[in-house]
């Protein structure tokens, strides 16, 4: 969230909060803005159940000017405020999330409490909605799962508007309606997955047309590749000549093993006032030896036979 968590005008571990005739109790973080307690936050074990710890952070709240309480255990958070009775802390959050499978839409709610977005009555108005929207979808997925009466008298009023909504009726119709419910959200699940991959796979045609258009853009000389028959000179006495490739691109010449780049042996960049050779060493990566003359290859034999060593 952006406070300094080393000053104590923003930030107070072990904040006490007083509540009656409890002395000494205290809130893990008390979060400052203008010297009043905007946010306080208290935090549990990972295996904690934060159901059970509701009613301790709402005494905390009570006790504080903070509009706004956050409950987490390090991996489940959840946001309360006051939305239905000023200075008593709501029943349920207003925003809540796993941070293991945070959403694109739940980033840009928790952004707004950084300090430099902070901003009370605009996140107390939005808490509003995110309520609603939490409840309202809850709603449709227990709806969905399983659906209500009431909701299946609903639906009925639309497609059998002149038929009596009996027992019977809805007893005959429930069945199909939850069934059709569930092939629609499939369907509309399965149209966005399709959606998604249709475009990964354009994106990916795109860079492979670009790819190309640079790879044509390229001339392997003379040098690399006699470069190239003496690494693979070096080379055959510990790998299967037929084993080595290369591919030049207008950066440098790469020799790797198996037409793989994850098993790359040594690069040239011999289009240079200094021509030089980099050699894959394990554990440190590409170091660089410059070349006086081609023959300098031969040099570093044993760097190149460790290298590609690595990869046998």
């Amino acid at each position: 969230m952006n406070y300094d968590i080393f000053n104590p005008s923003e930030v107070k571990p072990e904040y006490v909060t007083d509540t009656g005739m409890k002395k000494g109790e205290k809130v893990d973080y008390a979060v400052f803005n203008n010297s009043d307690v905007q946010i306080i936050i208290e935090c549990k074990h990972w295996r904690e159940n934060l159901t059970y710890h509701k009613d301790q952070l709402s005494r905390y709240f009570t006790m504080t000017s903070a509009k706004f309480a956050i409950l987490t255990n390090g991996i489940e958070y959840q946001f309360f405020s006051d939305l239905n009775k000023r200075n008593l802390m709501d029943e349920t959050p207003f925003l809540s999330f796993d941070i293991t499978s945070l959403r694109e839409n739940t980033v840009y709610e928790i952004a707004k409490f950084q300090k430099e977005n902070f901003n009370v009555s605009e996140i107390f108005s939005r808490a509003n909605i995110l309520r609603y929207s939490h409840e309202i979808k809850n709603l449709l997925n227990k709806e969905i799962s399983d659906p209500s009466d009431n909701f299946i008298r609903h639906i009925l009023s639309e497609i059998v508007p002149d038929r009596p909504k009996t027992e019977k009726l809805i007893k005959e119709f429930t069945p199909i309606i939850a069934k059709s419910l569930k092939e629609w959200l499939n369907e509309k699940v399965n149209d966005r997955l399709n959606h998604a991959l249709q475009k990964e796979a354009e994106e990916q045609t795109e860079e492979l047309e670009d790819a190309e258009v640079e790879e044509s853009k390229v001339t392997t000389t003379e040098s690399e590749m006699e470069g190239f028959n003496i690494v693979k000179a070096i080379l055959r006495r510990v790998v299967e000549v037929d084993r080595l490739y290369y591919r030049d691109n207008q950066s440098y010449f790469n020799v790797i093993l198996d037409d793989k780049i994850t098993k790359t042996i040594c690069r040239f960049f011999f289009d240079r006032n200094q021509p030089y050779i980099t050699i894959h060493k394990p554990a440190e990566g590409m170091i660089r030896y410059d070349l006086e003359s081609l023959d300098g290859i031969y040099d570093y034999q044993e760097e190149l036979v460790e290298a590609v060593e690595q990869f046998i």
